[in-house]
Parts: structure tokens; C-alpha cells; sequence
């Protein structure tokens, strides 16, 4: 028998693999997350303060137009902003402004009424303020081509340029710290994440693992040959399922070594005794106390035959364990094998007085069969009938077609059978009374026979009460077979 083995070096055991499954896949859709919230968290937050500052500098445009209207001139402009700066207020809060930044009719101009920071807030430093001529009247000459350019006037009429320089790195700005702030909630929850999903993947590998290490243990015992373990864990997984088919093999190897042993015992048991009877026998004559005649010959032959006759239903049910036995099958008709076989044991029905009733339909039943086997089937069951039912005994046999299959039913007549012995009839060398010789019980191995012969036509086959009193035994074969 060739085998195959998968090579290869195991250096993580199975907790740790699936563990590693399920944490590394986390471990990269987290990282792979948060770097794309962080990523659209920065630029979102560039692009709010982007239009926070057009909107600062728009409106700064406004209020700016409107003391221009109101001085005539930027240097009166510029001169009331530096020296009225806006200052706040006992609370700390800064004056409110007009409407829109524009003043109120009647207002005098030199109330303090705008500031550089009032006006621009921290877009100060990187703001500067030009007339129409381009005279910088705060900040720095604007020299980058990048800097946002915000008009100062009303409709068409420019009075002069508000520039907005770029923004420069938010380290060290509070803009800075709020995204610090944001980034460090990010990092701990990727981080509770991950340690959610390694004690996940933990505690799953832990109960995905334990049924396997139970199965492990339970394979070292069978190696062992303690057959009779029984695994116990209440799952109803696949795992669980598994269990239970463990401890069903491990049953059905306790039982085909119960059956094993007791089989052995049972043919050094039916070999011993007419090897025993046979040399008695032989010792006799050698010795003189019987005559060597030709009816003390024929009685050895019969026992020699006996002894063959075992031997070689064993070799029969052998050959079928090991699906070696050989199966002739073809097209035949089941009516007359039955007829065949029943027509070749009418001599031995009546020397019992046995009556025997054939119900078949009238018309062919065909199979696809071995007719040898089929008659060996029907032959080994009359047999049985025979060598058990009463004197002046009923057999019956009956025929019913199905639609996928036929079902043949043998019945006989009293003795009956125990209900304990039903389901142990299809054991090999059993027999209900263990002190019947072979010649008064048979071998016990017809019909483990009948059995094997069934089953390999895919068929099957049962016993139970007989309405005469006896055995009922049902076999259903099938028409049409790929086996």
C-alpha cells in the first residue's frame, strides 16, 4: 500500500497560526484605517482652515473698504488703526462690531473701533495690505506667486490688495495640538482594538484548539490499542461531530476486536471437534476396536466433507471482507432461480413433511445478478428453514416488485426466535443453542453468507417474526445495478 505525507518543517503549532490568522489581518485593516482617517483628518482640517481664512480676509476686504470710504485715504485708515487699537473689554471679551464690519451711520471715525488683530486675528503675521498704486501699508512686499490675493473696493472700483501668504508648518500652532490630540485618541483606539482582537483570537484558537488536543490524546490511546475510550466534549459544531465520529471508530475497533477474538475462539472451537471426532475415529480402527469397513470409511468421508464445507465458507466470507470475491453478474430472470432452487430441495422438504408455498408474481422479475450467488442466497436460506422448522412445518416464500426494487420474503413456520437473538442472527458461527452439534445446528455461518452475497448487489437484508411462528427473512435487491 503506497502512502502519502504532506513534508515539511511545523515550527508554529496550530494555536499560534490561527491566532496569527486572526490578529494580523486585524492588525493591518486597524493600521490601514487609521492612516487614512489621519490622512483625511489632516486634510480636511487644511481645507477648513484654508476656507476659514478666505472668509477672515473677505471680510477684513469689507471693513477695510468701508474706513477707506469713511477716511478717504489709507493713511488716516492705517493711522486710526494704530493708534486706537481695539482693546478688550474689563471681562477679557472684545467690543462687538458692527453689522459686517461696516460703520454705523453717525458713527465718528475715531472711535476705537478696529484693531490688526480685531480685524485679522491671527492671519496677521501673514497678511499684508497694499493701495491700488501698490504701497505696502502693512506686512511684507508679497513676493510669492501662491499667496491668495483678496480685492479691497466696491463693484469695480479697487482701492487696494489684501494678501494672504502661505500657511506656514502647524507644529508648535494650537491647529498643531488639535491634531495631536485627535492622532493620540486614533493610535488608542487602534491600540484597544487590537488588544480586543488578541484576546479574540485567543480565546477562539483556545476553543478551537482543545477539541483537536482531546482528538490527539485519544489517537495515542488508540495506538496504544485501548480500543474502549470514550472522548467527552459537548459541542455541536463540526468539532463535536468530529468527537463523536472518534469515539464511534473507536467502538467499532473495541467491537471487530471483541468479534475478532471471539472468532478465532469459535473456529479453533468448530475445527477442534471434528478433528477430535476424526482422529478418535482413525485411533479406533488403527487400534482394532472398530473393523476397518466401508461404512466406518464413508462415516470419516462425511466427516472430511463436514470439515471442508466449513473451510471453505470461511474462505467464502474472507474473500468478501476483503472484496476479492468474485461476482459473475448478468441479466437473470429471479423467478427462476427461485424456481431452480426450490425444485432442487423438494426431497429434503419432504422428508420432513415440509410444505412449501411460492407466492410470485406471474410475469419476469429481471435482475442484474450473479445466478451462482443467487441460488447460493435462496439455497443457504431453505437450508436454515430446513434444519430448524418442526416437523410437518410451512415454508413460505413471497415475491413483491416495488418500483426501484424487489422484496423477497422467506418465511417458515415454529421454532421461533428469541427477540436477543434477532439482531445477532448475521454473526459469524452464532447459534442460538451452542450445544447443537454442526450436523444438528449447521456452522452458523449461512447466513453471514446470505449477508455478504446481498450486500454485494447492493441490496439488503433483515430478519424478524414470521406470522407462521417462525423467521421471517426480508431481502430487497435492487434492478438495476452499477455496482
Amino acid at each position: 500500500m503506497q502512502k502519502f505525507r504532506l513534508q515539511g518543517k511545523h515550527l508554529l503549532s496550530i494555536k499560534v497560526k490561527l491566532f496569527l490568522a486572526i490578529v494580523l489581518p486585524a492588525l493591518v485593516a486597524v493600521i490601514a484605517l487609521v492612516s487614512i482617517l489621519q490622512w483625511n483628518l489632516r486634510h480636511g482640517f487644511d481645507d477648513y482652515l484654508d476656507q476659514r481664512d478666505r472668509l477672515i480676509m473677505q471680510s477684513a476686504a469689507r471693513r477695510l473698504a468701508d474706513l477707506y470710504h469713511q477716511e478717504g485715504s489709507w493713511a488716516e485708515v492705517f493711522a486710526h488703526i494704530q493708534t486706537r487699537p481695539l482693546a478688550p473689554g474689563p471681562d477679557g471679551a472684545m467690543p462687538p462690531l458692527p453689522p459686517e464690519g461696516r460703520l454705523q451711520p453717525g458713527m465718528k471715525s475715531d472711535l476705537p473701533i478696529l484693531s490688526i488683530a480685531g480685524l485679522l486675528g491671527d492671519l496677521g503675521p501673514r497678511s499684508s495690505i497694499v493701495d491700488a498704486q501698490g504701497q505696502v501699508y502693512f506686512g511684507n512686499p508679497p513676493r510669492d506667486p501662491h499667496d491668495l490675493v483678496f480685492p479691497i473696493g466696491q463693484g469695480n472700483h479697487v482701492l487696494g490688495w489684501m494678501y494672504l501668504h502661505r500657511r506656514p508648518s502647524l507644529q508648535g500652532d494650537k491647529e498643531f495640538d488639535f491634531l495631536s490630540s485627535q492622532t493620540t485618541v486614533l493610535l488608542a483606539v487602534t491600540l484597544g482594538v487590537l488588544l480586543t482582537c488578541a484576546l479574540f483570537a485567543f480565546r477562539l484558537s483556545l476553543h478551537l484548539l482543545n477539541p483537536i488536543q482531546l482528538l490527539l490524546r485519544g489517537h495515542a490511546e488508540l495506538r496504544r490499542g485501548n480500543y474502549s475510550l470514550q472522548l467527552t466534549l459537548a459541542r455541536q459544531d463540526e468539532l463535536g461531530i468530529l468527537i463523536e465520529d472518534f469515539n464511534e471508530l473507536a467502538r467499532t475497533l473495541e467491537q471487530n476486536r471483541t468479534l475478532r477474538t471471539r472468532w478465532m475462539a469459535d473456529i479453533s472451537h468448530e475445527l477442534r471437534t471434528p478433528l477430535t471426532i476424526l482422529r478418535a475415529e482413525l485411533e479406533s480402527m488403527l487400534d482394532g476396536v472398530y473393523p476397518l469397513d466401508a461404512q466406518r470409511v464413508r462415516l470419516l468421508r462425511q466427516d472430511v466433507l463436514t470439515l471442508s464445507q466449513l473451510v471453505e465458507d470461511m474462505q467464502l466470507l474472507t474473500l468478501s471482507d476483503l472484496g476479492a470475491l468474485e461476482y459473475r453478474k448478468q441479466s437473470v430472470n429471479l423467478m427462476d432461480i427461485l424456481q431452480q432452487t426450490v425444485d432442487r430441495y423438494q426431497t429434503r422438504l419432504q422428508q420432513k413433511n415440509l410444505s412449501l408455498e411460492l407466492l410470485v408474481p406471474d410475469r419476469a422479475v429481471m435482475l442484474h445478478a450473479d445466478p451462482q450467488r443467487l441460488e447460493q442466497l435462496f439455497g443457504n436460506l431453505l437450508e436454515n428453514s430446513w434444519r430448524y422448522t418442526h416437523t410437518n412445518g410451512r415454508i413460505q416464500i413471497r415475491v413483491e416488485p416495488a418500483k426501484n426494487d424487489v422484496c423477497i420474503n422467506i418465511d417458515d413456520s415454529e421454532p421461533g426466535v428469541p427477540d436477543w437473538a434477532l439482531e445477532r442472527l448475521f454473526e459469524r458461527l452464532f447459534r442460538i443453542d451452542r450445544s447443537r452439534t454442526r450436523k444438528d445446528g449447521g456452522s452458523g455461518l449461512g447466513l453471514s453468507i446470505c449477508q455478504a452475497i446481498v450486500q454485494a448487489h447492493a441490496g439488503n437484508i433483515a430478519v424478524q417474526h414470521a406470522p407462521l411462528g417462525g423467521l421471517r427473512v426480508i431481502i430487497r435487491l435492487p434492478y438495476a445495478l452499477t455496482c
